[in-house]
């Protein structure tokens, strides 16, 4: 299921959303440093209770930001995890979230217009932390991103910002077997492989490949959601948008960043 309401926010988002909050708290008749937050939550049932009646509707609109939302279908969602396959990979496991880093590839066998489906491998004590096949797990997949100078903009007033491409795909890491991990290990290498005058087969060390495989836990993740999200820019002023993209196709600019600047002109779509 795609769901466009996508989290994140720069620094000067996340300060407005706390202004807001700090002003809810008071509608609610509580001064906001008597209430205890932990990780953004508040732990003063009553206050809560009020909070999430009187404010969700606004509380809904910041998170969704539908001029942010994401412009494609599954298929240019595929194509930005192909393009993007390094992500971070967390868990919430009954000891506590886990955090992991690696490269992941589209599953060639998955229906294309389908949620994107991912495959993967651990090593096994990673896989055992994870509480892979169990645990509840988000890969998070950053597409381009980069940094936007108030500068650049035409109007005002403005401040600094952050665009990005990212998706979030939630679901539950099905384990694979001994053959199935050496297929994801196989199709991971000729991924990568596939962009090189001449390849490396894994098929010269085919023995070693099936040492390796007892240690090693591949898996396959078929999203139970996805959230999806493309922030560039695209509420701005078409001057202020031109501004922003001369400035990243500069090359005398610090922040130059030509893979945002081609996501930008794309509407956040891979190429």
């Amino acid at each position: 299921m795609l769901d466009n309401a996508a989290g994140g926010a720069t620094a000067v988002e996340t300060i407005v959303r706390t202004a807001t909050t700090r002003q809810a708290v008071r509608t609610a008749g509580v001064h906001p440093t008597s209430v205890l937050r932990d990780k953004g939550e508040f732990h003063n049932p009553d206050v809560t209770t009020r909070l999430r009646r009187r404010h969700a509707d606004s509380v809904i609109c910041m998170l969704q930001q539908p001029h942010y939302a994401w412009p494609g279908n599954n298929r240019d969602l595929t194509r930005l995890v192909a393009q993007h396959p390094w992500v971070t990979m967390v868990s919430a496991t009954a000891d506590g979230p886990v955090v992991t880093h690696l490269p992941v590839v589209p599953d060639p066998s998955a229906d294309p217009d389908a949620d994107p489906v991912v495959l993967s491998h651990l090593p096994l004590a990673d896989a055992h932390e994870h509480q892979l096949g169990d645990a509840q797990t988000v890969l998070v997949v950053q597409g381009p991103h980069g940094y936007v100078s108030a500068e650049w903009y035409s109007g005002s007033p403005y401040v600094s910002t952050w665009n990005y491409v990212v998706a979030h795909l939630h679901g539950i890491g099905e384990r694979l077997d001994a053959d199935g991990t050496v297929d994801v290990l196989r199709l991971t290498q000729d991924h990568f492989e596939s962009r090189r005058p001449r390849p490396f087969d894994l098929g010269g060390v085919d023995s070693y490949v099936h040492r390796l495989a007892p240690a090693v836990v591949g898996f396959r993740l078929r999203p139970t959601t996805v959230v999806a999200k493309a922030k560039l820019s695209q509420e701005k002023p078409a001057a202020d948008v031109a501004g922003v993209l001369a400035a990243l196709e500069d090359p005398a600019e610090p922040f130059a960043n030509a893979e945002l600047a081609d996501a930008m002109r794309r509407g956040g779509l891979p190429s």
